[in-house]
């Protein structure tokens, strides 16, 4: 065999590299298209990836190892960790139930069982319950619409029962709300209501919303036996603000501390009785109240309350409004005095009057009044309103007249109102006076 010429031996290097070199890269390209697929999602695994934990080679054949974590789309695993949740305030740490009747009558007790449950198993401590309830219940020795009281740690996983006695005093829709507080806060909340039917003895008083220190404030208390039959030992007492002072009331009266009461003893069926009291209004307050009650063997059987709001009269002019007769029959006729009084050091001019008439109330006439002299006035009728104009001049310190009669055409609680102006420099002053009139 002849030797083989050394260009041939070269030629024959050459085409084997070249070979072996194209093989190598087709292995390559189809290695990488396999191990690195297209993400089909976030969590995709490439088909030829290697064990977490290990490497491979770059894709840029530098031959450089780059974390499994970078290279791939997929999560890396990790060790299992406690799973991490927002601490959140426990709601469920005690329960609050409130049972009582659906149903009472005037003059009932009602029964509100309470209970309150410690669903913890730690002791309950500092708390204070507390109930708020309408006007028509009342809590025996208290005036306020409220009571609270202190209650003993509650240990764990247990029951603290108490109970709370409220009176019936008047008919309709009576609500009472218990409140859980710790630490000045309300923890639970419970509202219970009771349909509360008429008592025995039915109870009205009706009075004034306002009027300013210094004037009358007469209110009058309507009590009718409605249960059917004779009542015994009745007892009404009518008690009163310190803002109120009484100057005049119905026969019989007695003056206690802070109340007038009258010993009525027996009520026949269907029978009526009015009580009439004057009061002088001694102080500025909001909110100032006569409350009546009605009493049977020293239980309340029915109980109403009328409040008022007495301001300081300010300007040169004082407006006061009284009837002369309180309560009258339908279809008698009522007067009222309007008085104007001047209290500044000049004379007042240009004023106007413009009354309001309700409940079935007519306009008969009206008069201006002079001592024992009375001069007709008659007013302008406007929008159901009658308006007295141009009143004569009120010299300084002096007192004017305005006197109004009408009659009584229905049953009930009627009212006349009267607001005076006309000054530019006076705000005008608006006072209103209740009348009853019986059927």
């Amino acid at each position: 065999m002849k030797p083989i010429p050394q260009i041939v031996r070269l030629i024959m290097l050459v085409l084997l590299l070249c070979s072996a070199g194209c093989a190598w890269g087709r292995r390559s390209q189809t290695a990488w298209r396999l191990t690195d697929p297209p993400g089909l999602s976030p969590y995709s695994r490439s088909l030829n990836a290697p064990e977490y934990g290990t490497s491979r080679p770059a894709p840029n054949g530098t031959g450089e190892s780059l974390p499994d974590d970078l290279t791939t789309n997929r999560p890396v695993p990790t060790e299992p960790t406690p799973a991490i949740t927002p601490a959140t305030e426990d709601d469920e740490r005690m329960e609050l139930i409130v049972t009582t009747v659906e149903e009472a009558t005037v003059g009932d007790d009602v029964i509100f069982e309470i209970e309150i449950r410690n669903l913890t198993d730690q002791p309950l401590e500092g708390l204070v319950i507390s109930c708020r309830f309408d006007d028509a219940f009342e809590f025996s020795g208290r005036t306020e619409q409220r009571v609270m009281q202190p209650l003993p740690a509650i240990e764990a996983e247990a029951t603290r029962e108490l109970t709370l006695s409220l009176r019936a005093t008047q008919s309709g829709e009576a609500c009472a709300e218990f409140t859980i507080l710790e630490n000045d806060l309300p923890q639970e909340v419970e509202t219970r209501c009771v349909d509360i039917a008429p008592g025995p003895v039915s109870l009205e008083i009706v009075g004034p919303s306002r009027r300013a220190i210094g004037d009358r404030a007469e209110f009058v208390v309507t009590i009718s036996n409605q249960s059917g039959r004779e009542l015994d030992s009745i007892v009404a007492e009518l008690a009163y603000d310190e803002a109120l002072d009484p100057q005049e009331a119905s026969a019989g009266a007695e003056r206690l501390e802070g109340h007038l009461s009258w010993t009525l003893g027996k009520l026949l069926v269907n029978e009526r009785v009015q009580i009439q009291v004057e009061f002088d209004a001694l102080s500025q307050v909001d909110k100032g109240c006569v409350k009546a009650s009605i009493l049977q063997n020293d239980a309340t059987i029915a109980a109403d309350e009328q409040c008022l709001r007495i301001i300081r009269s300010a300007g040169p002019l004082r407006v006061q409004l009284r009837d002369a007769q309180d309560p009258i029959a339908q279809g008698e006729t009522a007067v009222f005095d309007v008085a104007l009084h001047n209290r500044s050091a000049r004379p007042i001019s240009t004023l106007t009057c413009t009354t309001l008439l309700s409940g079935g109330l007519q306009f008969r006439k009206a008069e201006l009044v002079d001592g024992d002299e009375a001069t007709g006035i008659a007013p302008r009728r406007t929008n159901g309103r009658m308006i007295f104009g141009d009143l004569p001049e009120i010299p300084a310190g002096a007192e004017q007249i305005l006197r109004i009669h009408v009659e009584a055409t229905a049953a009930g609680t009627a009212e006349l109102g009267v607001i005076v102006g006309g000054l530019t420099s006076m705000v005008p002053v608006e006072v209103r006076e209740p009348l009853v009139v019986n059927p």
